[in-house]
């Protein structure tokens, strides 16, 4: 029963995660640095901290009773994440977002899935859920592939005439690609400083918070490292752009950019939440599970919004079969974690 409430929490989580840039492309007068900033400050300051200080008894408490080291852990695996969403802007500006998703997605599901595993219970590939798991990570592969390749051929279809087939430079597209490569590797740390983040999780359970809630305590500190560079990443933009007066225009991109931050910090809660139903591998098996509902989310709400209208049958058939692959790895995983 434990297994099915937390895959159902990822799934919701995923679904909330897939759709929170929903505003962003609604935003009418500020431009990206504008609201990414006003975003950052309540996604990764003022929700994870709020939900901390409202759930976890004797917070202070908590945190005192730590280790440099364990503080620090998940700290600077948040920082490690925060530099990843910003190549990650960069790598899709430079190489497109279909490349983009699929090296990104591909790297943060099979390292977010492996590395905790192979850390935490490096036996559980001699068993028969270790080598469930790696099935589903094939079949997911495969699925994120087509589903690439069905969103670069939609890019190609929807381009203005004139530009199909142009890109970055050859000379430059080294150095673009190993951005989106870095990028990669770098989005994972969010789950490793969940995975490696036990210690302040088991501190807050010590001290009267529920397993649930004490996930909190880890984000507050994990989300705090990526504020420092999301946040810098914005207020140079806004300098180099000389963007900062759009704060004062009258405009309810305000708004946007604040739903932006509660749907996002929502969905890392329930994520989070999702993770303790999982059984003792639940940040690591719940990454994966999350990773592919996310893409699942945000296709099919593509779908929905009309992003794959007059795109062609071949387009259609390779995300349909990629979305096919996606949901039976999804069932893969979870078999193997019951």
């Amino acid at each position: 029963m434990n297994l099915w409430v937390g895959v159902s929490l990822a799934v919701a989580a995923a679904f909330v995660n897939g759709n929170f840039a929903v505003p962003l492309k609604r935003a009418k007068k500020w431009p990206w640095e504008n609201s990414w900033a006003v975003y950052s400050l309540v996604a990764l300051l003022v929700s994870p901290w709020a939900l901390a200080w409202l759930t976890i008894p004797r917070l202070g408490e908590t945190y005192g009773k730590l280790s440099a080291a364990e503080v620090f852990t998940p700290l600077v695996f948040g920082a490690g994440w925060g530099i990843a969403q910003v190549l990650l802007g960069i790598s899709v500006a430079r190489v497109g977002m279909a490349l983009t998703f699929a090296i990104v997605i591909g790297f943060s599901a099979s390292l977010g899935t492996l590395i905790p595993l192979l850390s935490l219970d490096p036996g559980v590939f001699l068993s028969v859920r270790g080598l469930s798991v790696l099935a589903g990570m094939v079949i997911m592969g495969d699925g994120i592939y087509l589903c690439a390749k069905a969103g670069r051929e939609r890019e190609a279809g929807q381009a203005a005439p004139g530009m199909a087939g142009k890109s970055v430079s050859l000379s430059g597209y080294g150095a673009a690609l190993a951005i989106t490569i870095i990028a990669g590797v770098l989005t994972p740390m969010l789950n490793y400083a969940l995975a490696f983040g036990k210690p302040v999780l088991e501190r807050a359970v010590e001290l009267g918070a529920s397993r649930a809630n004490a996930t909190y305590a880890v984000w507050g500190l994990a989300l705090l490292g990526g504020l420092l560079v999301n946040l810098s990443y914005c207020v140079y933009l806004l300098r180099r752009n000389k963007t900062w007066r759009a704060f004062g225009a009258r405009s309810w991109d305000w708004l946007g950019a604040v739903v932006m931050g509660l749907m996002w910090m929502g969905s890392i809660a329930l994520y989070g939440v999702a993770t303790t139903y999982l059984g003792p591998s639940g940040a690591a098996i719940g990454w994966g599970l999350f990773s592919i509902f996310v893409i699942l989310a945000a296709n099919l709400s593509g779908l929905v919004m009309g992003e794959w209208r007059r795109v062609g049958a071949r387009p259609l058939r390779n995300l349909g079969w990629g979305l096919a692959f996606l949901t039976v790895a999804s069932a893969v995983i979870a078999w193997g974690n019951r």
